[in-house]
C-alpha cells in the first residue's frame, strides 16, 4: 500500500509533458517514475541524473546516477523509436524535469 501511495506523489513538469508528446516518449517518463518509486537503490536518493543514450540501431541504454557519477540503475532498452541520440533528465525532490528547468 505504501508503494502505491509513493507512486502518486511523484510528478513531472509541463515542459516534460511537452517533450514526451513531441518525441512520443511517455514510456520513458513512466519508466523513470516507476523506478524512482519502487527501486530500493533510488528511493534514498534525493537527486538523480537519468540519461537515455543510443547504442545502435533501435537499442538504447537508460542509466541513472546520483549526479556524482555513482551508478544507481542501468538497463538496456532493446527497442525504441526515440528520435534523438541522447537525452538527460533530472529527478529532484520527487519531480522529473529537464536540466534547464532546475
Amino acid at each position: 500500500m505504501n508503494r502505491i501511495t509513493a507512486t502518486y506523489s511523484l510528478a513531472s513538469t509541463i515542459r516534460m509533458q511537452y517533450m514526451a508528446q513531441t518525441y512520443n516518449c511517455y514510456w520513458l517518463i513512466d519508466k523513470i517514475l516507476i523506478e524512482a518509486a519502487l527501486n530500493k537503490n533510488l528511493l534514498k536518493e534525493d537527486f538523480q541524473v537519468w540519461k537515455l543514450t543510443w547504442l545502435r540501431e533501435d537499442v538504447f541504454e537508460l542509466h541513472c546516477s546520483d549526479g556524482n557519477d555513482r551508478e544507481l540503475f542501468k538497463e538496456v532498452i532493446p527497442y525504441s523509436d526515440f528520435v534523438a541520440s541522447h537525452l538527460t533528465l533530472w529527478f529532484s525532490d520527487r519531480v522529473l524535469l529537464l536540466p534547464s528547468e532546475y
